[in-house]
């Protein structure tokens, strides 16, 4: 007798985002990893939108799926079609890898919650709240729970009411791939990002989201002592559209506009070469679920500078220089002792290496692949 293959669909909307960010690219990374760790299982990625490029070509058991429903004025493609999608592939579990599930998924749901950051930091807005109570539900009903961090798992419990004990953290690996960065990094991203030949430089990933802190960022790079300013520069990239005006005039007021590069958003190929020219990864953000551009960091052999807050201390454990965020002078020391103590930052350097090693896409998918047999109800091994 032939045994069915295991069934994953899959809701792969932000996949196919024009702009992939966070949760695209670890959506991306996890089917890839569980991909190769299953390579009998069938990975249905179901999405509505004209692909610009499928993210899965070499991986025979994944398949992205377009599907369409007409005059979708109710959101009905979520509400019926998945599901719909889901029932007709067989599928044993449904994964919603961005928190939000069709009320009946037609089979039994996996919901991935990053973190609650909108209900930690906006929790008042109509719009917050609707989609506070919209995750709720698919977390109530689901019969396992994924997020990436225990500081993100406390959250879950405490705000959604969910039994801890359906909840499983699985850590992300990181993408970044040095070989890729050496062939990629030198004279042209220099070039393209406004950046001298020779010059040390520090990179941060910003954005007008007050919990990136990148106006505290300038606000410490401003605060440095001029001789450690003038040897390098601060590149921010990720700063779109009137944000990046924003920040210019905010650089230009604090007299450091000449001591700045201010850029929109990077390409992947771009990011990884900007972290492995870096001298110092500047990443003190006030609020994450995860925090993988430390990971990054440790990846691309860069000393990393972050915060003390929320999840970050469970990722960076003692491999980087870890200051309080909300505190400017903290950040103003932290990238002074980085740029000037070429002792510290190998320190963190060969730490961060070492740490790194712990965070694998491979362990993630191991561990992904029980939480979707424990919720089928189905082992395959």
């Amino acid at each position: 007798m032939t045994v069915r293959p295991f069934t994953v669909a899959v809701d792969g909307r932000v996949v196919h985002d024009e702009v992939r960010r966070g949760i695209a690219k670890t959506t991306i990374a996890v089917y890839r990893a569980l991909a190769v760790a299953r390579p009998m299982w069938q990975f249905r990625v179901f999405h509505r939108s004209p692909a610009t490029d499928d993210p899965f070509v070499g991986f025979p058991n994944v398949q992205s799926i377009r599907i369409n429903i007409r005059g979708d004025r109710f959101d009905l493609w979520s509400k019926l079609r998945l599901p719909l999608a889901t029932g007709a592939s067989r599928a044993d579990v449904f994964h919603a890898p961005a928190g939000l599930a069709p009320r009946f998924p037609l089979a039994p749901l996996v919901t991935t919650i990053h973190d609650l950051i909108p209900l930690d930091t906006r929790p008042n807005d109509p719009d917050v709240q609707v989609w506070a109570g919209n995750v709720r539900r698919a977390a109530r009903r689901a019969r396992r729970i994924l997020t990436v961090s225990q500081h993100a798992r406390s959250r879950i419990v405490d705000l959604l009411g969910v039994d801890p004990a359906k909840i499983s953290v699985v850590q992300w690996g990181t993408n970044f791939i040095s070989e890729q960065s050496d062939s990629i990094d030198g004279n042209p991203i220099r070039e393209r990002y406004g950046i001298p030949p020779a010059v040390d430089y520090v990179l941060h990933f910003g954005m007008a989201d007050p919990r990136k802190n990148t106006a505290r960022v300038l606000d410490a790079w401003a605060a440095l002592p001029a001789a450690v300013r003038e040897a390098a520069l601060l590149v921010v990239v990720g700063l779109q559209g009137a944000a990046r005006d924003q920040f210019t005039e905010a650089a230009r007021r604090l007299g450091i506009v000449d001591r700045v590069r201010l850029h929109g958003y990077a390409p992947e190929e771009d990011v990884r070469g900007l972290l492995a020219g870096a001298t110092v990864l500047c990443y003190p953000t006030l609020y994450e679920g995860f925090g993988l551009p430390v990971l990054d960091g440790f990846a691309a052999g860069v000393p990393v500078l972050t915060g003390n807050l929320t999840s970050l201390p469970e990722v960076a454990g003692d491999a980087a220089l870890v200051v309080d965020p909300t505190d400017t002078a903290a950040i103003t020391a932290g990238l002074a002792r980085l740029l000037t103590d070429a002792d510290l930052r190998a320190v963190l350097v060969e730490r961060g290496r070492r740490r790194v090693r712990a965070f694998t896409w491979a362990a993630a998918a191991d561990e992904i692949a029980a939480v979707f047999e424990a919720a089928a109800g189905r082992r395959t091994s």
